[in-house]
């Protein structure tokens, strides 16, 4: 996901988050509010993990996801991308059927 291309000259910054998603939610939803936070990087998204278990609300599963941020230009500092990580974190937990784990 993202513009461009990784670039192995800049170093890329990752971050995981652990959510579960409710049995109308598609994963195609959670992409689309990770894309649209991390326009203009070159970032990656990964599924680390992915589970179903009985201490999930019926029909959830959980995955965790592992976004890697890039800038194009420069090495991103730690705050820009713990800003950029918790604006995600924030409206993946005010979406229904999403929990943060």
């Amino acid at each position: 996901i993202g513009r461009g291309t990784m670039n192995r000259d800049v170093r890329a910054i990752a971050r995981d988050i652990s959510l579960a998603l409710g049995p109308n939610k598609q994963f195609a939803q959670v992409k689309a509010i990770i894309q649209k936070h991390i326009q203009g990087l070159a970032a990656r998204l990964e599924v680390v993990d992915y589970y179903q278990s009985k201490d999930l609300p019926a029909g959830y599963k959980a995955c965790t996801l592992r976004i890697f941020y890039q800038s194009l230009e420069r090495t991103l500092t730690a705050q820009e991308v713990d800003s950029l990580h918790f604006k995600i974190r924030e409206e993946l937990a005010q979406s229904c059927e999403i929990i943060l784990r």
